[in-house]
């Protein structure tokens, strides 16, 4: 779920001669299209305080996972994002949830839970009702059935 943005390596992102712009700045090369999921960010920005009001929420559905004991969510670790302060994560089957974690008063940047057992997932949301900042999208990086362990989970900021 997550991707690198690369760019052919002949591509001069700027060059400077002299203090001056003697090359051009390339945001995407043409024809770059993403193929892969990058996360998501809500249409909706945070009021004043920080809520949403209607509450949003994002979606990872998936399939081929017998039995889910273990997940993650990961949100944007740019302190000008801001963070979730409150929100609830569910684990659903067939429309239906079997295991809900509601956060309040939350300050990291991403959870593990664990504990639970939900046969034949097929579907983690993820709604926000609060923001830590105001005017501010919700920006979830990935929703991980599982979790990371080690390194893996120390580097990516697990908690």
């Amino acid at each position: 779920m997550t991707t690198i943005l690369t760019r052919p390596a002949a591509t001069p992102l700027w060059s400077a001669t002299a203090g001056r712009w003697t090359g051009h700045l390339i945001f995407f090369p043409d024809g770059y299209k993403v193929t892969a999921h990058m996360g998501t960010a809500t249409d909706a920005l945070s009021g004043e305080d920080g809520t949403f009001s209607p509450a949003v929420w994002t979606q990872l559905n998936f399939s081929g996972v017998d039995i889910l004991q273990a997940a993650s969510v990961f949100f944007s670790t740019d302190p000008l994002d801001g963070y979730p302060v409150d929100f609830t994560v569910e684990v659903i089957q067939g429309g239906v949830t079997y295991y809900t974690k509601t956060y309040t008063d939350h300050t990291a940047t991403s959870v593990v839970m664990d504990g639970f057992t939900v046969y034949n997932p097929d579907a983690i949301r993820v709604t926000c009702t609060k923001w830590s900042r105001p005017g501010r999208r919700m920006r979830l990086v990935e929703i991980l059935p599982g979790h990371l362990r080690g390194v893996e989970q120390r580097n990516a900021g697990g908690v």
